[in-house]
């Protein structure tokens, strides 16, 4: 599919030496990935730009102390302790018990896994990739049609839609899509980036060069959406719990604006969960977006800066 950027094969194979083995793969969903061979450990990643991988960590067994895992989050850190250095890689939890295994295998001259192991963590990764492939196809079927009379094409906001497949849910699919600027309690002309409806939130993502600014809303915290239409353009407001606000303007293509925000009155219709009243449930919605924040800087996607500026934000709108 034009516009994937899914793992494959290649992707490896061009950091090894002839004759060198893959005995065990860990991967993210940002695109990240260590590979334990027959004679060392690299930690590979995307550039700046995310179109190219680099290998940005060479070890070699007899380098590594200790390895030491967590499976208690989606994507737990893996941390391989080395004379010199401390590295960490957050990978998928279904792939860290095989990959642990093969590289203490190989630092402590044991017997490596099985082949069933071998086998599980290949259907992982496939799995992997096929979410990633999910949430591509989805992306461009929501892309409006006006949208290539501006020049765009299934290219357009590569880096947002990078950003998004790392904040989806398994269970999360992209309905409605548009181009817009926004911003909370007035529109900052520099977030100019990508709105989407899911089956569970809105969520605005601009990924510039050096920050990415993301807003988004459960269903179950909007109170209502208003929109105004003016003579070149339209406006959105979609007003939250606890104040909070989004202002969205110069939509295009302009027609789209209906039906996005058709879709969200829709999702506030159907919701049934009530609206966050008490602390108590205000703080567990808190909670998990201040995760959701630290799980996109652990992937190296927000900055310090910006990861700070993230959770001053949400921790303003309890």
């Amino acid at each position: 599919m034009k516009g994937n950027e899914i793992i494959n094969t290649d992707d490896v194979m061009k950091f090894l030496d002839d004759g060198e083995s893959i005995l065990a793969v860990a991967a993210n969903k940002r695109g990240d990935f260590g590979v334990a061979t027959d004679k060392r450990v690299l930690i590979i990643g995307r550039s700046a730009f995310g179109r190219k991988m680099k290998l940005s960590k060479n070890l070699q067994y007899e380098q590594i102390h200790t390895i030491e895992s967590s499976t208690k989050v989606f994507e737990p850190p893996i941390t391989i302790i080395t004379s010199e250095k401390k590295v960490i890689l957050f990978v998928r939890k279904s792939m860290v018990p095989h990959f642990v295994e093969t590289i203490e295998a190989r630092i402590t001259d044991t017997r490596l896994p099985d082949e069933s192991a071998k086998t599980q963590v290949n259907k992982e990764l496939v799995s992997l990739t096929s979410e990633e492939a999910r949430i591509d196809k989805e992306w461009l079927d929501a892309i409006p049609e006006g949208w290539r009379a501006f020049g765009k094409d299934e290219n357009a906001s590569m880096g947002e839609r990078r950003v998004v497949r790392t904040m989806l849910d398994e269970d999360e699919h992209i309905e409605k899509m548009i181009r817009c600027r926004f911003g909370d309690g007035r529109v900052s002309a520099g977030n100019t980036g990508v709105g989407i409806t899911t089956n569970k939130r809105v969520l605005f993502v601009d990924k510039g060069i050096i920050r990415v600014e993301i807003r988004e809303m459960r269903y179950g915290r909007i109170d209502s959406i208003t929109s105004a239409s003016g003579a070149i353009d339209t406006d959105l407001h979609i007003y939250g719990t606890g104040n909070a606000v989004i202002k969205v303007n110069d939509i295009y293509p302009r027609e789209s604006a209906k039906v996005f925000a058709d879709s969200i009155r829709r999702h506030i219709d159907d919701e049934t969960v009530p609206a966050v009243t008490s602390s108590p449930v205000a703080t567990v919605s808190v909670m998990a977006e201040l995760a959701q924040a630290a799980s996109l800087y652990r992937d190296g996607i927000l900055t310090n800066e910006e990861f700070s500026a993230v959770k001053e934000r949400i921790l303003a709108m309890k």
